[in-house]
């Protein structure tokens, strides 16, 4: 299995797809069937690790806004996380359970705490998952240190320092940009920030020529993700449901 094929535009599901049903949570094993369903070529989430050190697939570093609980998943141990429900119902997974349960899934996964990087590598050596896992955090030491424990053996988005260098490299002289690319195969993106812009024809031409996936996120408004297709090679979206029959899975 590759995690990027050719001429494949990325559909990926930002924490599943549950905003369209109100008895669905994200980033649930549930919300992630559904995103399948409706024609996601990748499912997007977050890890984060519990007391006792398990991966577990969970956006927020407290359950508050998820299940209405004043704690953070690093002071739960998994026994008591698992005993929690979500605000509609649903249970958070362990990223073992996500990959066992879809084993034909490809998954960009987002670690949020440097606590997070030990149990994410244990779990994709003892799954043999590599090859169908992005791995992906805001922190550079983060992702470097995850890239590390697997033995860069995944693919990878560039963290935030790493693209604004390469974005303001680029504007100088694109040539040299391409030095900065060497253990990062994707941008994954806002279209703007503040007076920034993201989106121009000229950058995305050079990110293509660089051999880069291009992706933006978070589009949810179906002719924007048109758009945006007609040069990029992705789009990270919180509404598969919306997204044109051109651009899923289907």
């Amino acid at each position: 299995m590759s995690y990027f094929v050719t001429e494949e535009f990325c559909l990926l599901a930002h924490r599943g797809l549950s905003q369209h049903r109100e008895d669905l949570d994200e980033n649930t094993l549930d919300a992630f069937s559904e995103a399948l369903a409706f024609g996601a070529t990748h499912l997007e989430s977050d890890i984060h690790a519990t007391k006792d050190g398990v991966a577990v697939l969970v956006h927020d570093a407290d359950l508050l806004r998820v299940a209405g609980v004043h704690k953070k998943v690093s002071e739960l141990e998994l026994a008591e996380l698992r005993r929690l429900r979500l605000r509609s119902g649903g249970q958070i997974p362990t990223l073992e359970e996500a990959l066992r349960n879809f084993p034909e899934a490809r998954f960009n996964l987002d670690l949020k705490t440097a606590e997070a990087i030990d149990p994410t590598a244990i779990v994709l050596l003892k799954e043999k998952a590599h090859d169908r896992v992005l791995l992906s955090s805001f922190d550079h030491a983060t992702r470097m240190q995850i890239l590390q424990k697997t033995g860069h053996k995944t693919a990878t988005s560039a963290d935030a320092r790493a693209f604004l260098r390469l974005f303001f490299i680029n504007l100088l002289s694109p040539p040299l940009a391409q030095r900065v690319t060497k253990d990062f195969q994707a941008l994954q993106i806002p279209v703007r920030r503040s007076v920034l812009r993201f989106d121009s024809p000229r950058f995305a031409n050079s990110v293509r020529k660089m051999g880069l996936q291009l992706h933006y996120w978070t589009v949810n408004d179906p002719q924007e993700m048109l758009r945006l297709a007609s040069f990029a090679t992705g789009i990270v979206t919180d509404r598969v449901d919306l997204a044109p029959n051109s651009l899923r899975n289907l």
